[in-house]
């Protein structure tokens, strides 16, 4: 891992869970209790896209660590889940982005087109 990347991922990261934080709209849904309007997912997306997967992914991981440890404080619950599930999504996203895509085999097997 490059200096630049690791720059990267701890820049990603603390840019995450501060505009996270600042930005904590606790919406009320019947159903499930209070749950998060979370548009600063495209920081974590954005850095996934130019710096790559790992910083992406990692950067999402250490963000949503440090925001949901100031929003809820439950740490298990954040690593089983929000830690994983961050990691993973902004993960895909830097392979994806990194893809040659063939876009007529895209159209073929999604069928569009």
């Amino acid at each position: 891992m490059k200096t630049v990347d690791l720059v990267a991922t701890g820049v990603c990261g603390v840019l995450y869970a501060v505009v996270g934080y600042l930005t904590y709209l606790g919406i009320f849904c019947p159903v499930v209790g209070v749950v998060r309007f979370w548009p600063v997912v495209v920081i974590p997306a954005v850095f996934s896209v130019l710096f790559g997967p790992i910083a992406g992914g990692v950067g999402a991981a250490i963000g949503i660590f440090i925001s949901d440890m100031l929003v809820h404080g439950n740490a298990l619950l954040s690593v089983t889940v929000g830690v994983t599930s961050n990691f993973t999504c902004f993960y895909l996203i830097g392979v994806l982005s990194r893809m040659d895509m063939n876009w007529g085999r895209v159209r073929a097997v999604s069928g569009v087109g």
